[in-house]
């Protein structure tokens, strides 16, 4: 018998890479800075400081995904509160009568926002 020994595999090593253990340059190539002029309209109207403030909580907190799931009730109920409104407030003694007169007063549902009472 052959009494030598092979020599042990070597251990595959990882490439070590570029600039490891580094923070990365900061790069501001390819983006855009902003307007002096947009900063200053936001400190001067707090009505828009508000709602940029609003909408990035608006955004982070995932509402994004949360409206277009919910959009489609939210208009399927405001349509059909104006078609009801212009229901209710058709003149006529009959169900047919009323649907028609209905029909030809949705646009004055539709003066408003919101229908009133």
């Amino acid at each position: 018998m052959n009494s030598e020994k092979k020599p042990a595999a070597k251990a595959r090593e990882r490439p070590v890479k570029k600039g490891s253990g580094k923070k990365p340059a900061n790069r501001t190539k390819g983006k855009q800075k902003k307007n002096a002029s947009s900063k200053g309209s936001v400190k001067n109207n707090p009505v828009d400081g508000a709602l940029t403030f609003v909408s990035k909580k608006f955004v982070k907190a995932g509402g994004t995904k949360f409206l277009l799931k919910y959009m489609p009730y939210v208009m399927f109920g405001y349509f059909g509160n104006k078609i009801a409104y212009s229901y209710r407030i058709t003149d006529a003694p009959d169900f047919f009568n009323r649907m028609m007169g209905a029909l030809s007063n949705i646009g004055q549902a539709f003066d408003t926002i919101l229908s009133r009472r």
